[in-house]
């Protein structure tokens, strides 16, 4: 009976995929300032409650996903958290994954939620992450 991938093997061969999907697009197979966001989302009934918890500012009871994506939506690294996780705290360990399996980066972007803690740990491996302030909504 073989033996299930590694998570860290999966996601060596995605990153191999997602290099390629690049290149067929025309563009770099390493990406150059990708984006870290973390959308909250509501688990089900199956998921044990040790592994969620409340979003206040959402208000959502589920899970966060530290999601990093390049300029055309494709994943480069995530974690999944409680969703009561901090994001500047939560958010020093996508940066890693992403210097370790793309060191051309050497600039990213990031929700205003990633502060501190998160900007000076990207700065640690290279990479500087800028704060994105987004627009006050408007009615129309």
């Amino acid at each position: 009976m073989a033996s299930a991938p590694s998570i860290g093997r999966l996601f060596a061969e995605l990153t191999g995929l997602l290099r390629l999907v690049r290149e067929q697009e025309g563009h770099r197979a390493q990406p150059s300032a990708p984006i870290i966001d973390s959308p909250s989302v509501k688990t089900t009934i199956d998921v044990p409650t040790a592994g969620q918890d409340t979003d206040a500012g959402k208000k959502i009871v589920g899970r966060k996903r530290h999601i990093v994506t390049d300029t055309h939506g494709l994943p480069l690294a995530v974690l999944v958290t409680a969703a009561s996780a901090p994001d500047g705290t939560a958010g020093t360990q996508p940066p890693t994954g992403v210097a370790a399996t793309h060191p051309t980066i050497t600039k990213a972007r990031a929700d205003t939620a990633y502060r501190t803690k998160a900007i000076n740990h990207a700065a640690t491996l290279g990479i500087a992450l800028e704060p994105v302030h987004h627009a006050p909504a408007t009615v129309a």
